[in-house]
């Protein structure tokens, strides 16, 4: 569907998708009737819009296989999109092996629009992935959820496999499935900003585990509270534990006011508060933002009940920001903080920076 790049189709009546693939590759598709799709989507160049916000509109809560190779998918309905089965055994696929992908494009959720991965068919064990490896996954304008598992009692397996990319979720992060099934979030690379994440899956890294793994794992990627260019707050509900040396942990400092939401804006600094312990390692990447400047100031950037481990640029007790400016960097065993700041040139207030930089 969509002939060419500026062509654009709308679609007002009934829908309905099933067992058909249907690739979406140029110009503009709205899709403003009902309907569902029980079958294999593709996006690749064009913008595929579900332009009413209603729970009647097309449904995208039975899709056996997605790939967004290239182009936008916004997800605007109530139902949300979920890859797997919402409605078992009751519906015309019954439960599904499902799969997609994320390669590159965008996907784009508004609307308080959610995003589930697995069935929702009791005792099936059935397995439903997802794997986001470049591109954009945008929930910054939505409070919908990311739900891991689909909410019912089976053996089924649930994985967001994240290794490249951006996901950008401004609501929560979580497991979601009965007794005897499995969820798993893999995350091997990529940058995370989430409001929330809670540590409540059944298996890490892949790997079944004994009730609930109780931590997020980064295995390589980029924790960014926020993301760029504004302050953010990730909330961890559980712990935090970081095992590759490739891994990295983004702050951002526009202000000395800690960011108290998903994100605060640029009158604002990152942070991130986890319930649990925190296990540190790989990277800290501190950046200034907003034209500030730091005088005196301390800025708790992480917190947790624990923190072990250390970060490898550390050295001496400071971190070294682009340009060749410094903060101590204290842990206090329970909270990481940042202070001293001292610009290129040594001293470590305002009016420092502004001699060494010859301003008045």
């Amino acid at each position: 569907l969509g002939g060419n790049s500026t062509g654009i189709t709308s679609i007002t009546n009934t829908l309905n998708i099933i067992g058909q693939a249907v690739n979406f590759n140029a110009g503009i598709v709205n899709l403003n009737g009902t309907g569902a799709f029980r079958s294999t989507m593709v996006v690749n160049g064009a913008t595929v819009n579900t332009v009413s916000a209603t729970a009647n509109n097309i449904n995208f809560n039975e899709i056996v296989n997605l790939q967004v190779l290239s182009g936008t998918l916004n997800v605007r309905q109530l139902n949300g999109l979920r890859i797997g089965n919402q409605f078992g055994t009751n519906s015309a696929a019954g439960a599904i092996n499902a799969t997609a992908l994320q390669s590159g494009g965008i996907i784009n959720f508004t609307n308080s629009a959610s995003f589930t991965l697995g069935n929702n068919a009791t005792a099936a064990a059935f397995t439903d992935t997802f794997a986001l490896s470049a591109g954009l996954f945008d929930s910054s304008t939505s409070t919908g959820t990311i739900s891991i598992g689909a909410g019912a009692t089976g053996g089924g397996i649930s994985s967001f496999n994240f290794s490249g990319g951006i996901l950008l979720w401004r609501g929560t992060i979580s497991g979601s499935q009965g007794a005897g099934a499995q969820q798993s979030f893999v995350w091997t690379g990529g940058t995370l900003a989430v409001g929330t994440y809670t540590a409540n899956l059944t298996s890490t890294q892949g790997q079944a585990v004994s009730g609930s793994t109780n931590t997020l794992t980064n295995a390589g990627g980029t924790l960014s509270p926020g993301y760029i260019n504004t302050g953010g707050r990730t909330a961890i509900t559980g712990n935090y534990s970081v095992t590759s040396a490739t891994a990295s942990y983004a702050v951002e400092l526009g202000s000395a006011t800690a960011a108290s939401a998903f994100q605060s804006g640029a009158g604002s600094y990152d942070n991130t508060i986890a319930t649990g312990t925190v296990a540190l390692g790989g990277t800290l990447n501190v950046s200034l933002i907003n034209g500030f400047i730091p005088a005196a100031q301390t800025f708790t950037i992480l917190t947790g009940s624990s923190i072990t481990g250390a970060f490898s640029n550390v050295s001496g007790g400071k971190v070294t920001l682009a340009g060749g400016a410094t903060f101590d960097v204290i842990n206090s065993g329970t909270t990481i903080t940042l202070s001293n700041y001292t610009p290129v040139g040594g001293g470590s207030t305002y009016a420092s920076w502004k001699t060494t930089n010859g301003t008045t």
